[in-house]
């Protein structure tokens, strides 16, 4: 059965601890979580080492750590050989600092003796260690959390002749406020160690561009080469036989993709030609052929096997991303749990239930709820005044009208039945009546009965007939 495969890690880190109570006792490590290491140590969480654990040496604190390492295995490397600087075989014979000294056990078995540690003897064989060609090309950083050991390490380099490779970084975060055996770094949230990245959180955006780059297909050929190449999944086993896999520049503005290969010798080329002494076999940076911007080496590796080797991780990014944005545009927009396309469709629905609203209202009716005698088919020449319609019940009298006015009526009341249904009750008790008043020579009484003219007739027709009581 074949070991899995796994991408870069975020984040892989040999640490030196110190104890508070006693400063001389110092503690070599490696872990991929140097918070979560250090509350181990500090008897805080299960686990940790046991040498830590005995003799009262805790709490202890992290004073640097050097991270980088591209798996688990090269930060194990490195951790043992600066635990053994006299025995590990990457520190050649003329350039070792320590000689092995020869003890025998109870057995009568030899044995290397270690030497004893100490602050100044463990930061030469580091900067020893980070010169020599193992190590020299990996892109390393070492991050001081003490600046008592930063002084050491200062001395340190004004004693030693060769420097180190310049890809590699001195980052110093001190905290604000001393560390101390009753404050330690891990009860302090402010603290640097905190903010350390331990998850692929700074790649969700440049894994986002390359996923788009690879789903539309943006770039069709190498950026080195111009070889075309296919960015399905189907076509990637094919590459990787031939041109190895697909790298993308990590800029934000850039697309373009390039065969590891060709984008590995171009940046090979461009350090010999800087005048590098020895002949490199990994890159550490270049410039990209497309935007012209200065690349790592280990960023654009890093994405690649995290494309690869790491779908579930992939998954994860995106999805805290989109819900990132989600949450962003609820803040924007004011209104928790819709997004902004929401907050705008919401706009474009109460702009047109406004519209309808305004349509819908009768016409002729003004805001005293009254309505003009030519919407009830009534000739306004011949009957000018208004007629106020409040309820069917008020106009009961009235016994023919035209159809016309009947729907207008039934249809107005309606409209106003619940929003006035107090008004209704009071006007049944108070008998308001609709009323009109017609010009006498218009008007004459036959039997009780007042005709009206209609609206489509002469003023002299009569359509319907209003029954007095």
């Amino acid at each position: 059965m074949q070991p899995t495969l796994k991408p870069i890690p975020p984040l892989y880190v040999v640490y030196l601890l110190r104890s508070f109570p006693f400063p001389s006792r110092l503690y070599i490590g490696s872990t991929p979580h140097p918070l979560r290491r250090l509350k181990q140590h500090n008897g805080l969480a299960p686990g940790g080492a046991v040498k830590t654990s005995r003799g009262n040496s805790q709490p202890w604190e992290m004073t640097l750590l050097v991270e980088g390492f591209p798996s688990q295995i090269a930060a194990l490397q490195f951790e043992w050989a600066l635990q053994n600087p006299h025995l590990t075989l990457h520190i050649s014979e003329e350039r070792r600092l320590v000689q092995s000294q020869s003890a025998v056990n109870s057995r009568g078995f030899k044995r290397p003796k270690p030497p004893r540690r100490t602050l100044p003897s463990i930061l030469s064989n580091l900067h020893l260690l980070l010169r020599v060609p193992s190590f020299s090309r990996w892109p390393l950083r070492i991050r001081f959390f003490s600046k008592e050991v930063w002084l050491a390490w200062k001395d340190i380099e004004r004693k030693t002749v060769q420097a180190l490779p310049e890809h590699m970084g001195i980052i110093c975060e001190f905290p604000a406020e001393s560390v101390t055996k009753d404050k330690p770094m891990h009860d302090d949230g402010l603290h640097p160690i905190h903010r350390l990245d331990v998850s692929y959180g700074s790649l969700t955006e440049y894994v986002a561009k390359t996923k788009d780059i690879f789903e539309l297909e943006k770039a069709t050929a190498c950026a080195v080469c111009s070889k075309i190449m296919g960015l399905r999944e189907d076509d990637w086993e094919h590459e990787r036989k031939h041109d190895g896999p697909l790298l993308v520049c990590p800029h934000a503005s850039c697309t373009a993709v390039s065969h590891l290969r060709c984008l590995g010798d171009l940046f090979l080329n461009q350090e010999r030609e800087s005048g590098e002494d020895e002949i490199p076999l990994v890159p550490t940076h270049g410039t990209c052929p497309s935007c012209r911007a200065d690349t790592q080496w280990v960023d654009v590796v890093r994405e690649a096997t995290l494309r690869m080797r790491g779908q579930k991780e992939i998954d994860t990014l995106l999805r805290r991303k989109r819900a990132a944005e989600k949450k962003l545009d609820r803040e924007r927009n004011g209104k928790k749990g819709k997004t902004a396309s929401q907050v705008v469709m919401d706009t474009d629905e109460s702009e047109e239930l406004s519209e309808l609203s305004d349509t819908d209202e009768p016409e002729g009716e003004d805001e005293d709820g009254f309505m003009e005698l030519e919407d009830l088919g009534i000739d306004p020449a011949t009957h000018s005044n208004q007629l106020e319609v409040r309820d069917l019940d008020n106009v009961a009298f009235m016994d023919v009208v035209t159809e016309g006015a009947k729907r207008k009526l039934e249809k107005t009341s309606t409209a106003k039945s619940t929003a006035r249904s107090s008004e209704a009750g009071n006007a049944s008790s108070k008998s308001s009546l609709s009323k009109f008043t017609a010009k006498p020579n218009k008007r004459r009484e036959v039997d009780n009965v007042i005709e009206i003219p209609d609206t489509d007739e002469s003023e002299d027709s009569w359509s319907g007939a209003l029954e007095l009581e």
